[in-house]
């Protein structure tokens, strides 16, 4: 297959940074040449088909001031409004060929800046950006949440300090005008339908070439040989398993799991949270998912969350607030979703007596044969996609 594809994401970890690896593991073992390509982090080392990008001490330093921006402001979501470019893009792309190669776009935080993609959109490159959050149709803000500013583009954001407001709209105006210049050349996957519908409604996006394409994570699979059966621990407690990379984002719900967690044992439920943070080290992740007899996803917003693709991989139930793409992932009777309201501690209470009187053991198989079922097809419509749009 004639076709090159450029995945750069600012990190490997992370959700962007994980999906687009599994990606581009993916496209590689159906035989088409792809590379990722994040920065440096000193810590572990590439894979086959993966580059990392080292950056100066002065870039260090300018992108460390742009992150400590970005963590002053998060309240209720993270804002990531200004971007610094760590790389020559010139030098990523020297050998690409823009009529046989597609620039695929997952995190550009101080990966690459703004005119960075103004060269290789004249240069003649056709971009996709994958929308693992929103922040690209608001200007700075990764979930709108009650927001709806998007909508009209984000003028005087009520979420941002008076000398910042009005950096959103900025920032929206001027990728508008690049966007609309160069429609032809961008594309938009939406890893949900509620991102897609979400983008649809936005100023920036409304008319964009923007497709329903789900990350897929067929190349996940970790050595969990060892995983209990629920409940049958000689501690006699169920393990609740938090996967957030940051277990106090108040994004990810971090109050709504400790408030759980209190309550499920003042009802005489013995729980025990464990968080992936905590397994991040070599293989250790792969204890996490078998010591866990649920996965806890009680996030405020989020999108289609990695990790409960990869709880359905393994067979692993799911709790879940009904926010944003979460629904279209979980599925009844071994999932729970849960509404925020007065009830959301006693309906997981009720839920977990439940698995546990009827000894659903079983369940675990079909979980996995559902969810493979669903997902079949997701690498050969990205693939489709691709081809489409090299096409044109």
């Amino acid at each position: 297959m004639d076709l090159r594809i450029i995945h750069l994401s600012t990190s490997h970890n992370g959700g962007a940074g994980i999906a687009a690896r599994r990606l581009n593991t993916a496209l590689n073992l159906e035989g088409i040449d792809s590379t990722f390509v994040s920065l440096e982090d000193y810590i572990s080392s590439p894979s086959i088909n993966e580059l990392r990008v080292s950056r100066s001490i002065f870039k260090k330093l300018l992108c460390g001031l742009t992150t400590l921006l970005s963590n002053k402001l998060m309240k209720k979501t993270y804002f990531t409004l200004l971007s610094i470019s760590s790389v020559r893009i010139n030098e990523i792309v020297q050998n690409a060929d823009p009529k046989k190669t597609i620039i695929h776009v997952h995190n550009w935080f101080n990966l690459i800046s703004f005119r960075d993609l103004l060269y290789l959109l004249r240069a003649g490159f056709k971009i996709v950006f994958t929308l693992h959050d929103q922040r690209i149709f608001t200007g700075g803000c990764h979930y709108s949440l009650d927001c709806n500013n998007y909508k009209t583009g984000c003028k005087t954001c009520p979420l941002l300090p008076k000398v910042l407001k009005e950096i959103p709209q900025i920032n929206l105006n001027r990728m508008k005008k690049h966007f609309d210049f160069h429609k032809n050349q961008l594309f938009f996957f939406a890893p949900s339908q509620w991102m897609f519908h979400k983008a649809k409604e936005s100023n920036l996006l409304t008319k964009s070439n923007l497709f329903v394409a789900p990350n897929p994570h067929g190349t996940f699979k970790p050595d969990i040989s060892t995983k209990r059966n629920l409940y049958n621990s000689t501690a006699g407690e169920l393990i609740l398993g938090v996967a957030s990379f940051d277990k106090n984002s108040p994004l990810k719900g971090n109050q709504l799991v400790l408030h759980l967690s209190q309550f499920l044992n003042s009802e005489g439920l013995s729980t025990k949270l464990i968080y992936l943070s905590d397994y991040q080290t070599g293989n250790r992740s792969d204890n996490f998912w078998a010591s866990i007899d649920f996965l806890l996803v009680l996030s405020i917003a989020d999108n289609s969350p990695n990790v409960i693709h990869e709880a359905k991989l393994l067979g692993i139930p799911v709790i879940a607030t009904n926010v944003g793409g979460i629904p279209e992932l979980t599925s009844e009777p071994y999932d729970l979703t849960v509404e925020f309201d007065s009830n959301i501690n006693d309906t997981v209470l009720n839920f977990l007596k439940n698995y546990i009187i009827n000894q659903v053991n079983s369940v675990s198989h079909q979980i996995t044969r559902d969810y493979k079922d669903k997902s079949k097809g997701s690498l050969d419509k990205i693939i489709s996609y691709y081809l489409g749009i090299m096409a044109r």
